[in-house]
């Protein structure tokens, strides 16, 4: 009896003490109710914008916000579809009884107590209108359509497969996440399995969501070994043969461009290449610069267009699907998958159509389906509008391919391939602006002095002047014969020196690279801002050079192709008071020629004496731009290959382009046995 007094008292404390209301109870049924919906909803959402705008990477390398929104949506749908899938295994047994016999608030439910005490286990009375009667528990039979449509957004658009290069490596990690995935989803389909049409839909979707999630992780596979497996092969006879029968520009460059992509493999390490066939492609790319320059360069833009294609079909490769419908294994995939999704839509709206309108969760499962489907078409139309449409047209020759051809050479307009921008950083400019704040300092101190440079750097648009004046020294450069092309035989600046003939400069040019690059930036500068009038010449190498300037200060992580410049901050105070004490950008030619010290080995005394001597010669302007295409291009062969293989997916950089268009790349080290 005692326990009872005890027991009963207990029960009578419990009873009467009063519930606390915080003011969020209505919030938090609500979110119970939908947290699920918008979950799923979100789920199609971030599939849709990846689709559009993971793709897009490749040439938005100004726009910071699409990256961002990419790395974010990319890392939180493989997130959101594990924590969906977990939700959609949770089963109630009767949806319109509480959760586990809870009584008020969540509490356990208790026995009534004698004595006239509520019994708080009987069922609240419904509200017409309110939120009792509307059911927060989604229907199972629906549950069972949701989760397969879920493991089929797990695949991923065919605009982006992974996000980072590495991911490629790391094919087991998708392959198990395909596993406990499906089994999850197998779960759910079990769990909800009613004797009835909708189920057996619900097994029938399961089919499309493994298709596209092990599409997914059979094209990363394919990468892991470190050659990739799913692009079309073609015979170097049937690419001369229908590239010099193609009536199409287009077609042609496509043609072109694979046939480098597919011979030279520039993304492989320590590829072995076939030395014929390499010197057939340069001796056919030297021809086109030199029909193109014969013209006045007013075709240049073709050499660099040839190498854009190249580099985007590598991104294709590496980071997306495209190209792998054109298969056959990946066309016949893609219709299964794709038929399934149509016939289950129009099954589901026949079927499953509740009495009068639609009403509840089915308006949500047709958008998913309708989504779904709306992904595949997307993705086929995406692979027919790409430059592999070109690569299968040549591999399945007939009516189709030409109709295929003449829509995408005609309708389909010219769409640039990569960004078109270049950073720029002016240090004469960074000495005017910078003043060390303590904001400033902190910046530098918690984000390095990459982060705080960068405020200071600016991008601007590659001019035809840069790329014609590049092609232009490269083919003449050529002519003393390929070994002065190679990768190993690239100097920095000393070719130019000795074509002028003028050895003063040969110092410059000796010493450290990074500190060569700053002596001649601010040389060039320098000589810019001393001019009066203004040639594309001299445009295209003050871009160069603070391009160079970008590279080696603000992307130095990025981009290691020289020792990182640690007299940054010593160099800045000297320069600054120099900098001060010219009135303006054209009285700096009485101060440069006082003071030259020979044996001063500061970066203003240099850079003094190298401008005095640049101001002797009335060539220098052909000097200043030779001497930066030969540093641009030793600093991109100093690149690794897997520093220009991962910087595609952030837009590219132009020191891509105009090394890949040179035959530095192409005829690699030790006379184009490899190809770096």
């Amino acid at each position: 009896m005692p326990c009872i007094r005890i027991c009963a008292t207990d029960l009578h404390n419990y009873k009467c003490q009063p519930v606390y209301n915080n003011g969020f109870e209505e919030l938090r049924e609500i979110w119970e109710e939908w947290d699920l919906r918008i979950m799923v909803l979100f789920i199609l959402f971030t599939q849709l914008y990846l689709h559009f705008f993971g793709r897009r990477r490749r040439k938005s390398m100004a726009r910071v916000l699409v990256n961002v929104n990419v790395w974010l949506l990319y890392l939180f749908s493989d997130l959101l579809a594990t924590i969906a899938l977990g939700k959609l295994s949770k089963v109630n047994e009767d949806p319109t009884k509480p959760k586990g016999g809870s009584g008020v608030h969540g509490r356990p439910a208790l026995p009534p107590i004698p004595g006239g005490l509520p019994d708080t286990n009987k069922a609240m009375p419904r509200i017409p209108g309110g939120l009792n009667e509307t059911n927060t528990t989604i229907p199972q039979i629906l549950r069972g359509l949701w989760a397969p449509v879920i493991l089929f957004c797990l695949g991923g658009p065919d605009t982006m497969t992974v996000l980072r290069l590495e991911e490629n490596h790391l094919w087991v990690r998708h392959l198990i996440g395909l596993f406990t995935q499906g089994l999850r989803t197998v779960y759910v389909l079990i769990v909800t399995w009613n004797p009835n049409g909708l189920s057996i839909l619900a097994l029938l979707l399961l089919i499309p969501g493994i298709i596209k999630y092990g599409e997914r992780v059979w094209v990363i596979r394919s990468r892991s070994g470190g050659k990739y497996q799913g692009f079309i092969q073609l015979d170097e006879t049937t690419i001369d043969e229908t590239s010099n029968s193609a009536s199409q520009p287009n077609a042609k460059l496509v043609l072109q461009a694979y046939s480098c992509f597919q011979n030279l493999n520039p993304h492989i390490d320590d590829y072995e290449c076939n030395r014929k066939r390499l010197n057939s492609l340069v001796e056919r790319f030297s021809k086109s610069v030199d029909e193109n320059l014969a013209k006045g360069g007013t075709d240049i833009e073709n050499s660099f267009r040839l190498i854009e294609i190249e580099l985007g079909l590598i991104y294709d490769m590496l980071f997306s699907k495209v190209g792998t419908v054109f298969t056959v294994w990946g066309s016949i995939l893609r219709s299964i998958s794709f038929s399934c999704l149509v016939s289950i839509l129009v099954s589901f709206i026949l079927i499953g159509r509740p009495p009068g309108h639609l009403k509840g969760d089915f308006p949500i499962t047709i958008i998913l389906l309708v989504g779904a489907i709306f992904l595949e078409i997307a993705g086929i139309l995406v692979q027919l509008v790409s430059d592999w449409v070109f690569v299968w047209a040549c591999k399945y020759p007939g009516r189709l391919a030409n109709l295929v051809l003449r829509v995408h050479e005609f309708l389909i307009p010219e769409r640039k391939r990569w960004s078109g921008f270049v950073g720029q950083f002016s240090f004469l400019n960074f000495c005017k602006e910078y003043k060390p704040t303590r904001y400033r300092k902190m910046v530098q101190s918690l984000c390095g002095r990459e982060k705080m440079l960068s405020r200071f750097g600016s991008f601007s648009s590659v001019q035809l002047s840069v790329k014609k004046l590049i092609i232009k020294q490269l083919f003449e450069k050529s002519k003393e014969g390929s070994d002065a092309l190679q990768t190993y035989a690239m100097k920095r600046g000393e070719w130019s020196i000795q074509r002028y003939k003028c050895p003063e400069f040969k110092w410059s040019v000796e010493l450290e690279f990074n500190r060569s690059l700053v002596i001649w930036h601010l040389a060039t500068h320098v000589c810019y801002h001393s001019e009066y009038v203004f040639t594309d010449e001299m445009e295209a190498a003050n871009i160069l050079s603070n391009y160079m300037m970008y590279l080696l200060l603000v992307c130095p992580s990025r981009f290691p192709f020289c020792n990182k410049y640690d007299k940054f901050m010593e160099d800045y105070d000297i320069l600054k008071e120099l900098v001060s004490s010219w009135s303006n950008e054209r009285a700096c030619e009485n101060q440069l020629e006082q003071n030259i010290d020979l044996q001063d080995t500061t970066a203003a005394n240099q850079v003094q004496h190298l401008v005095k001597g640049l101001r002797e010669k009335a060539d220098r302007w052909e000097i200043i731009g030779n001497v930066w295409v030969e540093m641009l291009c030793y600093a991109s062969s100093r690149f690794p290959s897997k520093h220009h293989v991962e910087e595609l997916r952030h837009g590219g950089e132009f020191s891509h382009s105009c090394l890949a268009s040179t035959y530095a790349l192409r005829c690699g080290e030790k006379g184009g046995e490899k190809s770096p």
